[in-house]
């Protein structure tokens, strides 16, 4: 951003010889470039006379350049998001080149997992800006599931600058699971087993199935996710330590199966985490099945846990 009206700008000095104006044949003009906009400038012109080294009484002139276009905004992203909403924020441009008076945001759906209900309008909308920050941020609602939008801010003085974009897709609705997995009958001595279930049918997402082993409280095995907000949906619908023992993509996971629990297979990296079948310690278990449901990225989780095992 260029000086402000109110604050002095750099002293600079030409030499230039006398051109008169076409306009008026009795005046003299020079153009001054390279000056900031929304500037204060004071001009002050001196007569000299080559054959004296010295120069005359001036007179001065004070003004203000226009505004121009500002720059676009900076560190444009998306912090939060929900099946219907995004939070994103972002920064002022570099270069005001004025007085910030608003930033123009358009919003438009370019992608969904249902091709055949895309893509809703958004009105273009126009914030206005009281004072400038260092940081601005903005809820944006109304948004599908399971979509792609795009957000373009530009910043607007007198004129509108260039935009700055960013692309983002909520996640899909969280699935509904009815069938925990369920133990098969044992005796003391035999290893513990358990059966799953697949549940409906997600076109358009790329749906995974996690087996859980919930531990004890007093345990400290906690589960890895490559994904942090993936991480923190299922602690949220756990409630407790767990890891994951398998997964199954849902193109495969066709029919229920049974799995052996405790057998202590060598830890795998899955798609979303470390997979390990860990020897048990003696306590309380319970397994649980998660269902992950995948948009571009943006996950939801469906989760159903089974009654408990004491090991």
């Amino acid at each position: 951003m260029g000086p402000s009206p109110t604050s002095p700008d750099k002293k600079f000095s030409e030499v230039i010889e006398p051109v008169h104006c076409l306009a008026w044949p009795d005046l003299y003009c020079h153009t001054l470039n390279g000056l900031q906009p929304d500037s204060y400038y004071e001009v002050t012109v001196q007569p000299r006379n080559s054959e004296v080294n010295d120069y005359g009484p001036g007179k001065s002139v004070t003004d203000i350049t226009k505004e121009s276009a500002p720059g676009a905004p900076t560190s444009l992203e998306v912090v939060n998001r929900t099946q219907t909403g995004m939070l994103i924020q972002w920064g002022p441009p570099w270069f005001i080149s004025g007085v910030l008076r608003s930033f123009i945001l358009n919003v438009e759906e370019t992608d969904s997992s249902n091709s055949s209900n895309c893509c809703q309008y958004f009105p273009i909308q126009e914030l206005p800006i009281q004072t400038e920050q260092q940081l601005y941020r903005l809820d944006v609602g109304g948004l599908k599931p399971s979509s792609t939008f795009t957000f373009s801010i530009s910043a607007k003085t007198v004129t509108l600058g260039p935009s700055l974009n960013i692309s983002a897709s909520t996640p899909p609705e969280p699935p509904t699971l009815v069938h925990p997995p369920r133990l098969l009958s044992r005796f003391d001595d035999e290893p513990i087993k358990v059966l799953i279930k697949p549940e409906g049918s997600y076109p358009g997402l790329r749906s995974t199935y996690l087996l859980l082993v919930l531990t004890p409280d007093d345990n400290d095995q906690k589960a890895e996710f490559w994904d942090w907000e993936l991480q923190a949906q299922i602690e949220q619908l756990v409630n407790a330590n767990f890891y994951a023992v398998a997964e199954f993509p849902s193109s495969t996971f066709t029919q229920e199966k049974s799995l052996v629990l405790g057998t202590g297979t060598i830890r795998r990296n899955g798609t979303y985490s470390p997979l390990e079948n860990r020897v048990f310690l003696p306590g309380s278990y319970r397994a649980g099945l998660a269902l992950i449901l995948d948009y571009c990225g943006a996950t939801s989780v469906g989760l159903a846990v089974g009654d408990s095992f004491t090991v």
